[in-house]
């Protein structure tokens, strides 16, 4: 029963080796057609085995992060060629808590955006009058909770819409973002934004229209280029 421990405490290890890797990868710290350290450099610097730093570089392989060429150097590829969820993953817990995935965090936060009009699409097409009777009680019993508003209208809207690939995606979505990208939205705001979509959603009154009008200007100022300062206009405070 000894070597259990053993094997577990590698597989924790090579996770660990892995989720740094990949997060130095994902942050443009190991840029695309650069060359990872030797293996030998690598168990130095997290303290492990060979064997360790092996079974981590094989899943930065299968994630589609590296190349590995048997005795050759084992290259970085480009992230966005990706194939692998573990790597979403690893964006979404990112996203809110580097400086340098900033980009990656307005990405994030787009894709959250469009899956919420798909959300709410199939609850208005799928949900009991029951469930949507109920949304609204669902906001006001969260604001009385102090709980993760966000958290509590999507997972009921989720569930209600019953699509089984929509619903596990949101709960892995809240297991997987212990961490968020802050809110546009002061708290007051928030309140008020579910308060109104839920009683849209109940009374079928232009809910996915009011949801886009409210958050695309968000979303879209993210994108926006800043404007350059014309070399004919004078600086602020210079007539």
């Amino acid at each position: 029963m000894l070597p259990m421990p053993e094997i577990t405490g590698a597989r924790y290890a090579a996770d660990e080796v892995f989720t740094a890797l990949a997060s130095e990868i994902l942050q443009g710290l190991c840029p695309m057609a650069s060359v990872l350290p030797a293996e030998r450099q690598i168990a130095e610097r997290f303290a492990v085995s060979k064997l360790v730093v092996r079974a981590a570089m094989h899943r930065l392989a299968e994630a589609g992060l590296v190349i590995i060429r048997q005795g050759g150097a084992t290259k970085v590829t480009d992230p966005s060629q990706s194939t692998s969820l573990k790597v979403i993953e690893l964006y979404y817990q990112l996203a809110p808590t580097h400086p340098a995935m900033s980009v990656i965090a307005r990405d994030v936060l787009e894709k959250q955006f469009t899956q919420g009009m798909s959300l709410l699409n199939v609850f208005l097409r799928r949900a009991s009058l029951e469930a949507k009777r109920d949304l609204p009680l669902v906001v006001m019993h969260a604001i009385d909770k102090d709980a993760d508003l966000a958290e509590a209208f999507w997972r009921a809207i989720a569930e209600g819409g019953g699509n089984r690939v929509l619903t596990i995606e949101t709960r892995w979505l809240y297991k997987t973002l212990k961490e968020r990208p802050p809110s546009a939205m002061s708290k007051g705001a928030e309140a008020k934004f579910y308060a109104g979509l839920a009683q849209r959603v109940r009374d079928d009154a232009g809910a996915i229209d009011f949801y886009v009008e409210t958050l695309a200007p968000a979303i879209d100022a993210l994108f926006a280029k800043p404007k350059r300062r014309s070399k004919l206009s004078p600086r602020k405070g210079v007539k």
